[in-house]
């Protein structure tokens, strides 16, 4: 990741589905940016767009049961094929590139009569596998966050989260601890990436504050820590993406982008003209990369 993020854009998703894109470092360095509008080929009226994940500029869609791998610089895109299931209630995704046999692959958490089926896409292939089942029986939150080979999904039961793990070489699953919190308060959690390391962003009740950690070392649980805490926030977050020279994060609120500087403890809005509202905001790298390389 180059340091001015001078590649770096944010996919916005407006209502509608509208494609907009803005640059992330005129966010950052300016406070402000006039998003653009992007050509969505396979966009169908009245059918919500969701974005499952991004990697080296190719960012992955799914509109109910149809996938899309898409290349917003370039236009380029194609649609997966079905997967072989009679029948499925949900679906989470996760999207990586596996270095070891140098191929992109979607990962597909499905839920059928009795338990969540996973199955593996790859790009080369052209085709889903089944690797098995997804260790545990409640629905995975958000789309898997990449770090370290492996893909991460949040996990919450009656009494706790859990992190789940794939790698996505070997094609195993395996578990994260998750940091001893030391509070006792009610939360939930989603997974970002921050400096190559994975990180919980935990929003906790009733004081509607937000702890970030960082894994400094891969797989150890005394490794979890605590970056600082953004307080009294009025909305919670939906995104969090990268800290900036160490202190600075960027946030996306109720559709409005703050930034945050843990140093003084201050806030300020960020602005996007020509977009007024989104629902999803993401960070994307600007590449020629196609879809179409097998």
């Amino acid at each position: 990741m180059n340091a001015d993020y001078t590649q770096h854009r944010l996919l916005l998703i407006s209502p509608g589905d509208d494609f907009k894109s803005c640059s992330l470092r005129a966010v950052l360095h300016e406070n402000s940016d006039t998003a653009v509008e992007l050509d969505c080929p396979f966009k169908v009226p009245n059918r919500l767009i969701q974005v499952k994940g991004f990697c080296d500029g190719l960012v992955c869609v799914a509109i109910k049961r149809e996938v899309f791998l898409w290349n917003p610089s370039t236009g380029e895109f194609m649609m997966l094929p079905d997967v072989d299931l009679p029948y499925h209630y949900f679906a989470s995704y996760g999207f990586a590139y596996d270095e070891s046999i140098d191929d992109y692959k979607v990962v597909g958490l499905f839920l059928s009569s009795s338990s969540y089926e996973v199955q593996v896409y790859t790009l080369r292939s052209d085709s889903w596998r089944r690797i098995g089942d997804f260790p545990h029986f409640v629905p995975p939150k958000g789309f898997g966050t990449f770090v370290n080979r492996a893909l991460h999904w949040s996990v919450t039961n009656e009494f706790n989260d859990n992190i789940v793990s794939l790698d996505l070489a070997k094609e195993t699953f395996g578990e994260i601890l998750e940091p001893e919190y030391g509070d006792g308060c009610l939360h939930k959690i989603f997974l970002e990436v921050l400096n190559g390391c994975l990180c919980i962003v935990r929003y906790c009740d009733p004081n509607a504050c937000v702890d970030v950690w960082i894994m400094k070392e891969y797989g150890i649980k005394e490794s979890w820590t605590k970056l600082f805490v953004i307080p009294y926030l009025s909305h919670q977050i939906d995104r969090l993406f990268m800290l900036k020279n160490g202190e600075v994060l960027l946030l996306h609120i109720q559709s409005q982008f703050v930034q945050y500087s843990p140093k003084d403890g201050t806030f300020s809005h960020l602005t996007v003209h020509n977009c007024s509202a989104f629902f999803s905001a993401d960070p994307y790298v600007e590449s020629l990369v196609s879809p179409h390389i097998n």
